[in-house]
């Protein structure tokens, strides 16, 4: 999961960065009438893509953190509750198999 939200938070990010760089392009390729220049046009937007970018990184890392601490709670809970019931895994079995007891074999 926290794969796919740092996936989302880069695509937000590059396609911001792809529409201000568009944007900046048409801005400098239209002739301006009047005082204005180029540069004077593209403050105003490039604050805003800035915001974007920087709002988006901020969400990221809140999402990131909170899903962090999901998969720590749901991994000390299954160590846990494994503990508690000796049914722990060791390193060397896979998931859900247990030795037999030697009682079982008398």
């Amino acid at each position: 999961m926290r794969g796919v939200g740092q996936l989302a938070v880069a695509a937000v990010i590059e396609t911001t960065q792809l529409v201000e760089e568009m944007h900046a392009r048409i801005v400098r390729a239209v002739p301006v009438v009047g005082k204005p220049t180029a540069s004077a046009l593209l403050s105003i937007p490039t604050l805003a893509y800035r915001s974007v970018r920087g709002v988006t990184r901020l969400v990221g890392a809140a999402v990131d953190t909170v899903l962090a601490c999901a998969e720590s709670r749901r991994s000390t809970r299954l160590s846990t509750a494994e503990a508690d019931l000796g049914t722990a895994p060791t390193p060397q079995e896979p998931e859900g198999f247990r030795e037999p007891s030697p009682e079982a074999h008398t």
